[in-house]
């Protein structure tokens, strides 16, 4: 019978059904970029969410926590596109806590690899890596080939970002290529894009054209509005630094046709980050924008765009950015003679720099420390394999030693009953013999003393006893 105080089926499928759509909008506005309604789509998604776990048990509630763990991921991408590295990692670390209170180890995983997106973005290299070797591990315990692609894809980022490009196009490519293998074709663009990034960053420009603009068309097929200004960005940066080049040679004419292809990818690029509202974004196109005007010597255009991105940067707490646009502008006010400006940005830019460098020796002794860890524990685990390499060889070694011990045993056993058994034979084919000897001779010794006996009687009858001759004499010699 339903209790009247608990909600009918209906109303509890209608809170699910409710909570889930809620989660959908939150998803599809991150996508378009649109990270505030984002934010506001999944924390009401969650209420709803909250509100089906007091009336939920069993798989059905497991169901509802996934979906709260989800809408509360969504939320944590959302903070760290807008730039909240720390708010952004809060709510990656609750996800996590839910992921595991399920046993839910792919999303356990994917929760790792958002904490280790946060601190990618937020350029704490070593912190990174540690999330995304470990949500590595977890994905490969559970042999998910289509995330382990995910995660090999950021690790090359890390990398790249550390200016280890071998390293980054090496997971880059192999990330790219489980793609493929798994039909994750949506997917593909972003990873063409990176690769394209990396070969740009190792001067291979018409590789990195090659690739980036592969990256864009899938971009746009997709409606990917993220991939696609990252895409865009990129590209005007490439034809940047080959406007660069060709002005070097002196081919100025040439250079100057490419120089305007460059700016257009940036504007455009631009034009889909205000659009999605992408502080980070904006912040980097900008400061693009001020680099290759300030290039170009032209220094209003370049002052404009840098102060924009400087503000933006300090604004999201970008140190690296703050120490590039202060550097920029304190070398624009300086050709403007303006020297009270350009020192003023040229000390904001060495305190930028000081920063980062002490932030980048601390980092390093991280780094130092998790790479003897890391070595130790493979160091650790090499020797526990080779130990159980040469315990199962010994073991073997033993075995076949026993083996071959039992086989010896049993052959000198089987030898010895044999002789034994030969032995016994010949003793009793010898007492046979014995016997049979024996039978004769004492056929021929009862012979002979038959013949004794028998000659013995003969004598005893042929010849007359001494008292029968003794009698006879003394008979007749008292005749006489």
């Amino acid at each position: 019978m339903q209790n009247k105080y608990l909600p009918s089926r209906a109303i509890k499928n209608s809170f699910s059904k409710e909570g889930h759509i809620l989660h959908d909008l939150g998803t599809y506005y991150s996508i378009i970029g649109d990270y505030n309604k984002a934010i506001e789509y999944n924390n009401i998604a969650i209420g709803v969410f909250e509100k089906c776990e007091r009336i939920y048990t069993g798989k059905k509630l497991r169901s509802v926590l996934s979906s709260k763990a989800k809408s509360i991921a969504n939320i944590g991408d959302a903070y760290s596109h807008l730039g909240d590295y720390s708010l952004s990692i809060d709510y990656h670390k609750k996800a996590l806590k839910i992921a595991k209170q399920i046993n839910d180890t792919l999303f356990e995983a994917n929760s790792l690899r958002g904490i280790g997106r946060v601190y990618t973005n937020n350029a704490d290299y070593p912190k990174a890596l540690e999330y995304y070797f470990a949500a590595l591990k977890l994905t490969k315990l559970i042999k998910n080939k289509g995330f382990e692609g995910t995660l090999l894809d950021g690790i090359g980022t890390i990398y790249n970002s550390q200016k280890d490009f071998d390293k980054a196009l090496s997971y880059y490519l192999q990330a790219l290529q489980i793609k493929i293998e798994v039909g994750e074709h949506h997917n593909v663009a972003n990873f063409l894009s990176n690769i394209g990034g990396v070969y740009f960053n190792k001067k291979q420009y018409q590789l990195a054209l090659m690739y980036l603009n592969r990256a864009y068309k899938i971009a746009k097929e997709v409606k990917n509005k993220r991939l696609e200004l990252n895409s865009l960005a990129a590209i005007g940066s490439v034809y940047k630094e080959i406007g660069d080049s060709l002005r070097i040679e002196n081919k100025n004419e040439e250079a100057e046709k490419i120089y305007v292809a460059a700016l257009d990818h940036y504007k455009r690029s631009l034009s889909i980050a205000e659009e999605m509202k992408s502080k980070s974004s904006i912040t980097v196109i900008n400061g693009n924008i001020g680099e290759f005007f300030y290039r170009q010597k032209r220094y209003k255009d370049a002052e404009n765009y840098l102060l924009k991105a400087l503000a933006s940067a300090n604004e999201i707490q970008d140190l690296e950015g703050v120490k590039e646009y202060n550097q920029l502008l304190s070398l624009i006010y300086q050709e403007q003679n303006n020297f009270a400006k350009s020192l003023e940005h040229f000390k904001k830019y060495i305190d930028a720099r000081d920063t980062i460098s002490n932030e980048e020796n601390t980092k390093q002794l991280i780094r130092s420390e998790m790479n003897f860890e890391f070595e130790k524990r493979e160091n650790i685990t090499k020797a526990e394999q080779e130990k159980r390499e040469l315990i199962t060889a010994s073991d073997s070694k033993r075995q076949k030693i026993i083996i071959q011990s039992i086989c010896c045993v049993l052959a000198l056993v089987l030898i010895f009953a044999i002789f034994v058994y030969r032995n016994f034979l010949q003793k009793q084919r010898i007492n046979v013999e014995i016997s049979n000897q024996k039978k004769i001779i004492e056929e021929k010794q009862k012979e002979v003393l038959d013949s004794i006996y028998y000659a013995r009687r003969i004598q005893r009858a042929l010849i007359t006893s001494e008292g029968y001759i003794e009698n006879n004499l003394k008979r007749l010699l008292g005749k006489k």
